[in-house]
């Protein structure tokens, strides 16, 4: 930060602490965003315990703790099986180890624990037996890794689970074409409730093919080249995540006005090459709750795209640097509570009319709003308040990096429930007389 800056920021701290003293006043640079749509962790290591306890276990060759975690990692050739342990284990992770060839004695050291959860990656698995996984009854998460083992091989693998498994992830299995998956070859009854498909080149998903989990409720998959998709009906499926994929149409979820997935409440389809959304292709998933196609090919954002969908709770429509316009009403809703636009390189002024200034309107409990790093330069309080003015119940803002080189007269007009306030990275250099004093919620500026 050059000392221009850094006195231009002390300044305004300064400035505002003492003519407007809020609970906190922070500066805020780069923190802006609530975490509102998590992430899916893939170091293998999200179910990890932090302890300090560690000892030698598993013939020398791991690690356990207090809390009965095995973590057997980066032994190369020098593992090529799965040690004894003298704890009742129930996490295992056994990471970069040598494991090539797994049949019906590689777990007979572990057979008897309550083994919950399995970690297999980076092992160098080509082969597996279909009963391989037979005597494990209490493994309820499996994670399979970085291997090279054939789909058919992979499919009779998995058959010998304990159908009582709730979670799992197959993620950068390789193979020489794409993986046509076929579960009710392999998991007939299987009570899994999180599958996770991540790395594996599936072009195609079919989700007739998955029939036969019928507790099925969260499905991710990510990094598969996927192009196409087709679904079937479920009831039960809750979370539906495509993103990093190479789909170009937007997914057909509904037939007429049913939808195939009922209950379905998060879909998220970002980082694909989507380039329209109409309204009649959401219309019909009416237990959406969040929303999320952030860095897609999106040119238009339709008058009530959003309109009929009653529990849609969050948008995010991020890094779409393509789009073109955003048309009157685009995100009219009666539910709406956190909208993310950010990163869209949109223009509102007089020269760009296909971002409408009615786009924000009948937003009434929008609670979130983020259009930070777009084009706000040429923008007037006359069409600031066409834009905003009805966003009354609005408690965190941020316009940062906007181009702006005022301070808005909507904000205080009528965002009086206003807790935090992102400005940061724009050319503001007047702080209008009592600009904040009517603010009794504002926490961070």
């Amino acid at each position: 930060m050059s000392l221009q800056i850094l006195m231009e920021s002390l300044m305004w701290m300064f400035l505002l602490l003492v003519l407007y003293p809020v609970n906190t006043i922070t500066l805020n640079h780069g923190k802006e965003r609530e975490v509102h749509l998590k992430e899916t962790s893939e170091d293998g290591l999200k179910d990890l315990n932090v302890s300090n306890n560690w000892t030698k276990c598993g013939d020398n060759m791991c690690k356990c703790n207090e809390i009965n975690q095995a973590f057997c990692l980066n032994r190369g050739h020098q593992l090529n099986y799965i040690p004894r342990f003298k704890q009742n284990i129930k996490y295992l992770n056994f990471t970069g180890n040598y494991l090539p060839n797994i049949d019906n004695h590689t777990f007979t050291n572990i057979t008897n624990f309550k083994l919950n959860y399995l970690h297999l990656e980076t092992n160098s698995i080509r082969n597996c037996t279909p009963n391989a996984f037979n005597h494990l009854k209490y493994l309820r998460t499996l994670t399979i890794r970085n291997s090279r083992i054939s789909r058919t091989k992979l499919m009779q693998c998995l058959s010998g689970i304990t159908k009582d498994l709730q979670t799992l992830e197959l993620a950068y299995i390789f193979y020489n074409y794409h993986l046509n998956l076929n579960l009710d070859e392999s998991l007939t009854n299987s009570k899994i409730k999180t599958l996770t498909i991540r790395g594996i080149y599936m072009n195609h998903y079919n989700h007739s093919k998955s029939s036969t989990l019928k507790y099925l409720q969260f499905l991710t998959i990510q990094k598969a080249y996927l192009e196409t998709v087709t679904f079937d009906y479920s009831s039960v499926l809750r979370k539906l995540d495509f993103s990093l994929n190479k789909l170009i149409q937007f997914p057909k979820f509904c037939v007429g006005e049913n939808a195939y997935f009922t209950h379905l409440e998060e879909l998220r389809l970002d980082h694909n090459f989507i380039s329209a959304i109409h309204p009649n292709q959401l219309a019909c998933m009416k237990s959406l709750v969040s929303f999320s196609i952030n860095n897609n090919a999106i040119v238009y954002i339709e008058s009530n795209t959003f309109l009929g969908l009653p529990k849609l709770n969050i948008v995010s429509i991020t890094y779409n640097s393509g789009l073109k316009g955003i048309r009157n009403f685009a995100f009219n809703s009666s539910s709406l509570k956190e909208l993310y636009i950010y990163d869209d390189d949109l223009y509102f002024d007089k020269d760009h009319i296909h971002n409408s200034l009615d786009a924000f309107k009948y937003c009434y409990q929008l609670e979130i709003l983020r259009v930070s790093s777009n084009h706000f330069n040429f923008t007037t309080n006359v069409m600031f308040d066409e834009l905003f003015g009805n966003l009354v119940n609005v408690k965190s803002l941020s316009l940062s990096t906007c181009g702006l080189t005022f301070l808005p007269s909507f904000i205080p007009k009528y965002l009086n429930k206003l807790e935090r306030l992102w400005l940061h990275h724009n050319n503001i250099n007047d702080l209008p007389e009592s600009y904040f004093s009517n603010f009794n919620y504002l926490q961070n500026i």
